[in-house]
Formats: C-alpha cells, sequence, structure tokens
C-alpha cells in the first residue's frame, strides 16, 4: 500500500540539467557578471535551458529555484540569479497552472 501511495504523488522530473560551463569565478580575471546558465543540451547552434516538468499534479503550483553549495550540507551561495521580474533578491520564482506542467528555466547568474 504505501509504494501505490509513492507512485501517485505528485513529483518533479528535472528534464535538462543545467550546463557545466567549467568557470569557477575564483579570482576577479575570471569574473563574469550575469553569465547566461544554458542546458546540458546546447551547442553552439542551438541554446538550450534547464527545465523541470511537475508530473501528478493539478492546480496552482510555485516553483523556486536558487543557487546553493556544491556539496551538503548545502547552503545559500553567495551568487544570485538574475532574469527579470522573476528574480528577486537573487532567488527564481514562478507559479504555474496546469497538469503535467514542463516549465523551462531562463535565468542568469549574477557572480559577485
Amino acid at each position: 500500500m504505501k509504494i501505490d501511495i509513492i507512485r501517485s504523488s505528485p513529483y518533479v522530473e528535472i528534464i535538462e540539467q543545467p550546463a557545466s560551463n567549467g568557470s569557477r569565478f575564483r579570482y576577479k580575471c575570471e569574473h563574469k557578471s550575469n553569465a547566461p546558465i544554458h542546458g546540458v543540451n546546447s551547442t553552439s547552434e542551438k541554446k538550450t535551458f534547464p527545465s523541470i516538468r511537475i508530473i501528478r499534479y493539478r492546480g496552482r503550483a510555485k516553483i523556486t529555484v536558487s543557487c546553493v553549495t556544491k556539496d551538503g550540507p548545502y547552503r545559500p551561495h553567495p551568487y544570485n540569479l538574475v532574469g527579470g521580474r522573476r528574480c528577486k533578491h537573487g532567488v527564481y520564482t514562478v507559479e504555474v497552472s496546469s497538469e503535467n506542467i514542463t516549465k523551462n528555466i531562463y535565468i542568469n547568474i549574477d557572480c559577485i
């Protein structure tokens, strides 16, 4: 019975992970402000973006994305997400409503 509950519960599926671009931003010469976050499948000819899908959920949902440290215990990262009205105080938030929602996340990272 517990397995049936898990199978019927809503969950988030990551359709496309953010690309690792090798940027480290340790020194001022490595600093790139407002660097876009592309998807792992991006090419020079076709840019893709991180995306998620909400499965088995109907109704309004709030998607919240922020930067955290690479290793656990995860903590807020000093870099901020930026990108229009959906990013405030370094956090991307969007409200969506539908069933099996797929959402591309178009954001940049502000490296301070």
